[in-house]
């Protein structure tokens, strides 16, 4: 008699123990499953690793378990710093968290590393419903501690006013949704931005439109920037337009001082470089070619945030 096969059911996922075919959003959510595939087109992004949806389930069911009667007394919704109060006190199990620290020293090396941790959604039985910009993210993260606690605050975002609004008007029950979290290693960026395969503006898919910032490109998503725009001609890369935006400053990363919790600041950008076009022109032409690759395999228009360091 042949010895039983026992399926070994792994809470974290390295970016290089893994490929594309053999993952399923259900495990890794929409995000995980994104990367792990711009991995195997051999695109260039930094390292990652994904904390599986199972690992959700639980933390989550051990917090409601705990707190479920605190939580939701007099009838109404939890108020959102008493879920992530909540989950801040509920352990991993030990097993997760070793998993975890082994991912992160792996990316780390030999100091810690500077990560983002973001959520990855589990919804595979509405691929249409979009859940970008709806959940938390959590960026310049550094050390074991913090990283753990920020997966905690990722899981703590499902449950906010504004994600129960958002399922409210598509008729989503929360109940149906999970978060794997992505984690992956930042870089300080001299420049970064968004490049998009479809122009956004006038929607012509013959033009490639790329945003480009000094410094962090969430500025850009924040609104605190305006970045330049440089439009590129989709079959022979050739630049249409170019209009750059005056930056009086840019954000970049900086280490913590002692119980500081910010870790950016906003550094004035000299005269002499406040004017000039952000990218040269042969890496816009770089970014765009990286950027059709990825169009073409998904066979889908793309939005990509992008960085230079």
């Amino acid at each position: 008699m042949s010895e039983p096969i026992l399926k070994i059911k792994r809470n974290v996922y390295f970016w290089e123990d893994h490929n594309f075919t053999k993952l399923r959003e259900s495990t890794v959510g929409r995000k995980g499953l994104s990367l792990f595939e711009l991995k195997d087109m051999d695109i260039p992004i930094p390292d990652f690793f994904v904390i599986s949806s199972s690992v959700f389930d639980r933390v989550v069911s051990n917090t409601l378990q705990r707190d479920a009667q605190h939580l939701l007394e007099k009838g109404k919704n939890p108020d959102e710093d008493a879920v992530t109060k909540s989950l801040l006190k509920t352990d991993f199990d030990e097993q997760v968290i070793e998993e975890i620290l082994s991912a992160y020293t792996r990316i780390s090396g030999f100091t810690d590393a500077w990560v983002s941790v973001r959520s990855s959604v589990v919804f595979p039985s509405s691929p249409e419903v979009s859940f970008s910009g709806i959940f938390s993210t959590e960026l310049n993260v550094r050390g074991a501690k913090n990283v753990l606690d920020s997966i905690k605050r990722i899981y703590a975002s499902l449950f906010t006013d504004d994600v129960v609004t958002y399922a409210s008007s598509k008729g989503i029950n929360l109940a149906d949704v999970k978060l794997a979290v992505v984690v992956q290693k930042m870089v300080q960026a001299e420049v970064s931005g968004v490049s998009f395969t479809i122009d956004p503006i006038t929607q012509d898919s013959s033009k490639l439109s790329i945003e480009a910032v000094f410094g962090l490109g969430d500025s850009i998503a924040l609104g605190e920037l305006t970045p330049d725009t440089y439009l590129l001609n989709k079959r022979d890369l050739s630049i249409l337009e170019k209009k750059i935006a005056p930056q009086e400053w840019m954000k970049i990363r900086v280490l913590q001082r002692g119980n500081k919790k910010e870790n950016t600041q906003k550094v004035t950008i000299s005269n002499n470089w406040s004017h000039r076009q952000k990218i040269e022109d042969k890496y816009l032409k770089e970014i765009a070619k990286i950027s059709l690759i990825v169009e073409s395999k998904l066979r889908r228009a793309q939005n990509l945030e992008w960085l230079m360091s």
